[in-house]
């Protein structure tokens, strides 16, 4: 009653976050709050204007970050619904949505992870949401608006839809994940975390971090060309992989010259994509060829054949150099995958160091210097995967 202005009270934030705490630590104290709140919002006759629908944004708010028992739940839900009904044409019924949409979602998704205080005083101040900053590959930077009950599932749905992925499993490939400092900590964000959870627990330790999106698993072909914002962003993070070393297969002893061709094409390609129009000199090679793959011709020698590729290539535009660079190292097996560093196998049956590439056809063990395959474990089912080491994959039958 202190926070529907009822009675005396000069902190209505101290008010919600006391029944928030003991409705959050107390199970069976969840529905006496649910109840009491409920109590006060039926048939309101108070003298205060606001009172009621203070009292319906004190219920949105407990439905946010506090669970009802399943015994309760069915109860809150139906008097809920009813009250939407009875409140069309009213000034309570933006109020009274708000409470459904959210007990919605709580029961479907859980609740909130924390009560943060600044979150809770722009709730009260009547702010849904906040922007937020998210960094695709070719660090193209994309805001968004994060409310109470955004999860990163929405981020990601939202981000295949402006840049025009509408594969009907788009929003599966695409994972979050959250850099800490100078990238010495990364962090996958779950499809079903709360993003205002997520960044309450950085800003509330005082960490700096950046969201980054890029594409962890393809289950279907390629979809670069729906923008050219996904064209940018789609290349990037193949030609990182290609920089890595981590695509192209180098076998050992002498390097067959269909190797060295594609090599060659490739890293004109990249040098056409960064928007350049006139020769390669033999400083850029650097930023043209994995360091591996540099080192198995004299510079000179790459030079001249990199200069010849560039006359056949060069009228290209940038974005048909980013195609056709995607294209042709689509071809390739580890082509897809996500690649990261293993330092030891139990039992021990590849050489360590290794490179494992995690896709669809499971888990490939690469040799650290030829990225030639030495294992390979078959997944019937990708069970779960958002970034390599740090979730969990596992074989189903």
């Amino acid at each position: 009653m202190k926070f529907m202005g009822d009675m005396q009270s000069k902190n209505e934030i101290e008010c919600v976050t006391n029944i928030l705490k003991v409705a959050s630590q107390h199970g069976k104290m969840a529905d006496e709050a649910y109840c009491q709140i409920i109590r006060q919002v039926t048939d309101n006759s108070s003298v205060k204007r606001e009172s009621c629908e203070r009292g319906w944004r004190l219920l949105s708010i407990l439905c946010t970050f506090c669970c009802c028992s399943d015994v309760l739940h069915p109860y809150v839900q139906a008097y809920i619904q009813q009250a939407v009904s009875n409140a069309f044409g009213t000034s309570l019924k933006d109020a009274i949505k708000e409470a459904e949409e959210q007990l919605k979602i709580t029961l479907h998704h859980g609740a909130r992870r924390n009560i943060p205080m600044s979150e809770l005083k722009a709730l009260l101040a009547g702010h849904k949401g906040r922007e937020q900053t998210f960094i695709l590959p070719a660090t193209l930077e994309m805001p968004f608006t994060i409310s109470t009950r955004t999860m990163a599932g929405d981020v990601i749905a939202e981000m295949c839809s402006r840049l025009g992925l509408t594969g009907k499993r788009a929003h599966e490939e695409y994972s979050i994940l959250s850099i800490v400092g100078d990238f010495s900590l990364k962090q996958p964000i779950q499809h079903d975390d709360y993003m205002m959870d997520i960044i309450s627990d950085y800003t509330s330790s005082g960490h700096v971090f950046k969201l980054w999106i890029k594409r962890v698993i393809w289950f279907e072909p390629l979809t670069a060309r729906n923008s050219n914002a996904s064209l940018n962003m789609h290349y990037h993070q193949v030609s990182r992989d290609f920089m890595r070393g981590n695509l192209l297969c180098i076998p050992r002893g002498k390097t067959p010259p269909s190797t060295l061709q594609l090599a060659t094409k490739l890293a004109v390609l990249q040098y056409i994509s960064a928007g350049e129009n006139t020769p390669p000199s033999i400083e850029d090679l650097e930023e043209m060829l994995p360091e591996r793959v540099l080192a198995l011709q004299t510079r000179p020698v790459w030079l001249t054949a990199v200069e010849a590729q560039w006359k056949a290539l060069c009228d290209d535009e940038p974005s048909n150099a980013q195609e056709k660079f995607i294209d042709l190292l689509s071809q390739m097996p580890n082509f897809g995958c996500t690649f990261c560093e293993v330092q030891a196998v139990h039992p021990p049956s590849v050489i360590t160091p290794c490179i494992v590439a995690v896709g669809l056809n499971g888990l490939h063990f690469l040799n650290n210097e030829t990225r030639g395959l030495e294992l390979c474990h078959i997944l019937l089912r990708l069970l779960q995967f958002t970034t390599p080491g740090l979730d969990i994959i596992s074989n189903v039958n």
